[in-house]
């Protein structure tokens, strides 16, 4: 019986190189392909469709299952969730037991008709070509048994499709509506493929046959829309069941990696003749058969280093005529860079398979002194088919000659990725002389040039933009400018781009592939270098340069340069940075600003924060612009600015809230919209130069210009600091530590729903980071995105406990906070708590994430009373990391 042995422990079945699929570890939830069995989800149809299949069993066929097998197969498929390696495992012990009994043979139970139905449906929901191929196979053996079966036509119709028997598929489809025409999915998968094969009308009405069975059915409407629109076999097929799952899938909003998974299982359906020869081509194959052990694999020979070893490709001739040659070239060239630094020989080889996600697999001869086992398993980067498809946006011929001759130099010196080669022969005609079609080319070969965030990726970007007009709404313009902005750690703003391009050449695995990588490095920010190691670089190469920085700095004539040095290495980690040299008598005063930037400000603290002991003999840093004794003075239209000139009058507010200053010159009365914001910094520098940059931000950071004079007692710049002085002499001491960490408390009302995105349930908060909590609730990403320019970001860690009381949260939040400031100062800030009705929250600025995730991670490790904890970038639309998971009850 099935449900006697289903605790016992089992063995895993084989997953050798040749399968690659491990379905006993499969779950699927409910965004299906097949119908389930029962095999439809509304009631009054269910009562027929389950008597038209069992009473014929009942009257012709020996059942093997019995009702307590069913019930415990059933129970591995409800809710929408499909357990499809217990439904295996059922099986498996069901056939091994009987065998063993006595009581049918193997070839019996492999003929039964309801045991193909229920291993074929769990193949079905694997939703993979071999799964496919084996689904063939399974049901294939229980024809005898199946002649007025609909479900049973149904299923191996959409197993042949998916293995590309396109023809046999019909039949069988054509077949089971025949056979079972109150069967409503039979008519379904009947109307795609009469669709496919020009049957356009008689498609219809297969259509409108199902409607009338399940009238207003949504997957028989949207195929009716397909089918007259001409959509492709493949986009026919790449639906889901249920609208909401469907709806999800067709906008990627659910999880990539399903998406893609879902696309390269169509690959498989329609052969691509020429896109065939062109990878047998680029493989070199020679021998390309069906694999002798399973025949739905392919087999052949390629070379490697002169040596022809045997490939495995998990697919068949249709799924290899989807592979791009330029993908494959590079795939050929990892195996052998692979084997060099592994100092293998193509003699060893006993096996490299090719997965239809690019995954390679290398199998080597036992190692001959210990004989252990050799493997590779690697996934090749999908940027390579995405920037090396020579075909372009237009056709060569609508190009003067001259256009196409250098395009084919340039393929020419493609093929041979000579990147280099082709940016030095197009960019010796200037930027407004080139063709747009070879502006386009020229950015190519500097995205495929570029080193991670190198200058060429800013090159490409601006070659891209010169040419939007004519090319932004092609699938290559949108993939390159997200390629060079993904590369440059711009993901928010690379994700658009790649979004875009995927809706233009739909299915595009290249597309979802950097999708996928985008959202992820939104949801875990990690950098090629976080502002930690800049940080760090920065003071090395500070250790460096002292000694000849302050020779320099002693000379009139090079003090300047010296100071213009020091800046440009400073914008190195914080971008926008000023430093300013002052006295040089002693350790050299040194300040640091953000320009009035206070995000900006608490990366600069850090930096000062992790100035090394031995430099502090030779500098002494401050933060913020200080008040100066030296007079500034600005030009605007014309007009001389200074601190003498320029009136303030002070607002104060009539409900709380900072003073605010209202500033006037006469040069402000004909001010222009592009003068305005160098009209504002310049009032801001005065204000800086005579009270200090900490004590304008923090409390005259609401600043305005006007065009004419205001009315009552007003003062010049120059008094401004006599005024606070005698009006209020304790802002004059205020330093920027008492600004960045000055805490600011919120009430709110918090939502009390379930799902809710995190901090949505606050009640209460206490920030000095404020702006960046209200930008997440307006899913504002531009401070995340000036955040990741350093290797920075902002986040939180969400926490709740076993107890679920709000004081148990607060005490393990408070207790993190403090352990994570004593392991990990050089990663973390954080910048104030959140009491939620859900979880306590810890809003933290994090220079090096990964750190801060592993510390958290250990915290959480050490702790009974921790049930759940997480983290969730401030960037609103980015998903979740949990650090630990709630156990399941």
């Amino acid at each position: 019986m099935l449900g006697q042995n289903e605790d016992k422990d089992r063995e895993k079945p084989d997953t050798s190189i040749r399968d690659g699929v491990n379905k006993a570890c499969i779950t699927t939830r409910a965004r299906r392909t097949v119908r389930p069995f029962p095999f439809l989800s509304d009631t009054t149809i269910v009562g027929a469709a389950l008597w038209q299949l069992r009473w014929p069993l009942t009257r012709g066929c020996n059942m093997l299952l019995t009702d307590n097998d069913r019930n415990a197969l059933e129970a591995c498929d409800e809710n929408g969730v499909t357990i499809v390696g217990r439904i295996f495992a059922l099986l498996d012990n069901f056939v091994e037991e009987g065998v063993q009994q006595g009581r049918f043979s193997r070839e019996e139970a492999d003929a039964d008709l309801e045991i193909a139905l229920w291993r074929s449906f769990a193949l079905l929901q694997c939703d993979d070509y071999v799964s496919y191929a084996q689904a063939v196979e399974v049901l294939q053996k229980a024809e005898a048994a199946a002649a007025g079966s609909g479900v049973w036509h149904y299923r191996l119709a959409a197993a042949l499709t998916h293995v590309g028997r396109l023809r046999e598929a019909f039949d069988i489809a054509r077949r089971g509506v025949e056979a079972e025409p109150g069967y409503p999915w039979g008519w379904l998968h009947y109307a795609k493929l009469l669709a496919h094969f020009g049957e356009t009308e008689a498609a219809q009405a297969a259509v409108q046959r199902g409607l009338e069975l399940v009238p207003g059915d949504a997957e028989f409407l949207t195929l009716e829309k397909e089918i007259r629109d001409g959509a492709t076999l493949p986009e026919m097929l790449f639906h889901y069941i249920r609208p909401e799952h469907d709806e999800d899938l067709q906008s990627n909003r659910m999880d990539l990696k399903e998406v893609m998974e879902k696309h390269q299982a169509l690959l498989c359906v329609v052969k691509d003749p020429e896109g065939f020869e062109a990878a047998c081509a680029a493989f070199e194959f020679d021998e390309m058969k069906p694999d002798e052990e399973l025949p739905y694999l392919l087999s052949a020979r390629m070379p490697v280093e002169g040596v022809r070893v045997p490939v495995t490709l998990r697919m068949n001739e249709a799924g290899l005529s989807h592979m791009p040659p330029v993908w494959i070239r590079h795939a050929r060239s990892a195996i052998a860079d692979t084997m060099n630094k592994q100092d293998l020989k193509a003699g060893d080889i006993v096996n490299v398979a090719f997965d239809l996600d690019r995954s390679i697999h290398l199998i080597f001869m036992p190692d001959p002194a210990t004989g252990e086992s050799r493997e590779h398993h690697f996934k090749l980067n999908p940027a390579v088919s995405g920037l090396g498809d020579r075909e372009g946006p237009e056709r060569s011929e609508d190009f003067p000659p001259d256009v196409v001759k250098m395009l084919e130099i340039v393929a020419d010196l493609d093929e041979k990725e000579d990147y280099r080669g082709i940016i030095r022969l197009l960019e010796a005609e200037p930027d407004d002389e080139r063709h747009p079609a070879l502006t386009f080319e020229l950015a190519r070969a500097c995205n495929n040039a570029a080193e991670f965030g190198g200058s060429e990726l800013l090159r490409a970007i601006r070659l891209l933009e010169s040419v939007r007009d004519r090319y932004e709404n092609t699938h290559k313009w949108q993939f390159r400018m997200g390629y060079a902005l993904f590369y440059l750690e711009r993901e928010e703003e690379a994700l658009p781009c790649f979004e875009r391009a995927e809706a233009l050449q739909k299915g595009d695995q290249d597309s979802l592939e950097f999708m996928r990588l985008c959202r992820f490095q939104m949801a875990f920010p990690r950098f090629s270098k976080p502002l930690r190691e800049r940080i760090n670089d920065f003071w090395d190469g500070m250790a460096q340069k002292t000694p000849g920085l302050l020779k320099r700095l002693a000379d009139p004539d090079e003090c300047q340069d010296a100071q213009l040095e020091i800046t440009e290495d400073l914008q190195k980690v914080v971008p926008g940075a000023l430093a300013y040299v002052g006295a040089i008598a002693g350790p050299v005063d040194l300040n640091l600003s953000a320009d009035g930037d206070w995000l900006r400000t608490y990366l600069l603290r850090a930096l000062i924060r992790r100035m090394p002991e031995e430099l502090r003999s030779d500098w002494r840093l401050t933060l913020g612009r200080r008040r100066g004794a030296i007079p500034l003075r600005f030009d605007i239209n014309g007009r001389e600015l200074h601190a003498g000139n320029v009136y303030l009058w002070e607002e104060k507010p009539e409900e709380g809230g900072a003073d605010r200053l209202i500033a006037y010159h006469e040069a402000f009365e004909t001010l222009e919209e592009p003068e305005y914001a160098e009209a504002f910094s310049c009032v801001q520098a005065l204000l800086d130069n005579a009270v200090g940059e900490a004590v304008r931000m923090k409390y005259y950071y609401d600043l305005r210009l006007t065009r004419k004079p205001e009315s009552g007692v007003g003062f010049s710049v120059q008094e401004f600091q006599s005024y606070l002085r005698e009006t209020d002499p304790m802002k004059l001491v205020t330093t920027m530590d008492d600004y960045l960490d000055e805490s600011n408390e919120f009430d709110w009302d918090g939502s009390e729903e379930k799902d809710c995105d995190y901090l949505l349930d606050a009640v209460h908060a206490e920030l000095s980071c404020p702006a960046l909590v209200l930008a997440y609730f307006k899913n504002d990403p531009d401070l995340m995105r000036m955040l990741a320019q350093s290797g920075a970001t902002a986040g939180i860690l969400y926490m709740n406990t076993r107890d679920r009381s709000p004081e148990g949260r607060r005490e393990v939040r408070d207790s993190l906070r403090t352990e994570l400031q004593a392991n990990v100062p050089e990663a973390y800030e954080s910048v104030g708590i959140v009491d939620g009705r859900r979880y306590a929250y810890d809003v933290f600025l994090a220079w090096d994430l990964p750190a801060v995730l592993e510390a958290a991670r250990e915290f959480a490790e050490g702790r009974d009373d921790v049930l759940e904890l997480g983290f969730h970038s401030l960037w609103r639309e980015a998903g979740g990391l949990s650090i630990r998971k709630p156990e399941k009850a």
